[in-house]
């Protein structure tokens, strides 16, 4: 009878202890191999959540019972260097290298509104119009329908994006050390004309939105979100 705490049963627990690793080694490997494959298999119908749980691309089977995310839509290829995105009832709006596209929710060719205007940045919508920046200081327009693109506003220095109200465009200049030593927010007609001053900051003002009331920023320098009366 083998005692507790013997030397045979010492010697035997090690050797049992080392065939145990051993074929735990050989399972693991055969279980990840086959995972592989599996998921090699089955990459066009398996998605992996959040949580690392898989599910069908129709959308059952995610984690805890909740619906898995559904796989996204190509909707278009290209171009190049894309910016900002708008969209409408009806169409994506969205700048990319030189160019400014629209094309259809459902997907189809995208159709170019202007082009030749390297970089285009921050575009925005209304009713009949899209709105952009160029080359950093050029402000421009064009009719959703197509047509020719008209120069609306001219900064003093680079501008990364616009937003809207009924009547005016709204742009952030990025910083104006050589004019005043602040960056402004400014605004211009839709229909052209003058800049208006509309708020003093500091350097680095990124994106742009307005409401009914105000006008918001984000500085990207001062890692600050600011907002001012129109």
């Amino acid at each position: 009878m083998i005692r507790p705490g013997s030397a045979q049963r010492q010697s035997l627990s090690a050797g049992d202890l080392s065939l145990a690793v051993a074929q735990w080694h050989m399972l693991r490997s055969f279980s990840l191999l086959g995972s592989a494959a599996l998921l090699s298999a089955c990459a066009s119908e398996v998605i992996v959540d959040a949580a690392g749980a898989g599910g069908p691309l129709d959308g059952s089977g995610g984690a805890g019972g909740a619906p898995a995310p559904r796989a996204p839509v190509v909707l278009a290829l290209g171009p190049s260097d894309p910016t900002s995105m708008a969209v409408d009832a009806t169409h994506i709006y969205w700048t990319a290298g030189d160019e400014v596209l629209k094309l259809p929710l459902d997907g189809g060719d995208p159709a170019s509104l202007a082009s030749g205007l390297y970089p285009v940045k921050g575009v925005a919508i209304d009713v009949d119009h899209v709105y952009w920046i160029s080359s950093y200081k050029l402000v421009w327009k064009v009719p959703k329908s197509g047509g020719p693109a008209v120069n609306i506003a001219s900064l003093l220095t680079e501008a990364q994006s616009v937003a809207l109200d009924d009547d005016s465009v709204y742009m952030g200049e990025w910083g104006a050390e050589e004019v005043d030593g602040f960056a402004k927010i400014v605004k211009a007609p839709k229909a052209g004309g003058a800049l208006t001053d509309v708020a003093q900051t500091v350097d680095g003002v990124d994106v742009v939105v307005t409401d009914a009331a105000s006008v918001y920023w984000i500085n990207r320098a001062t890692e600050r979100v600011y907002k001012a009366p129109r």
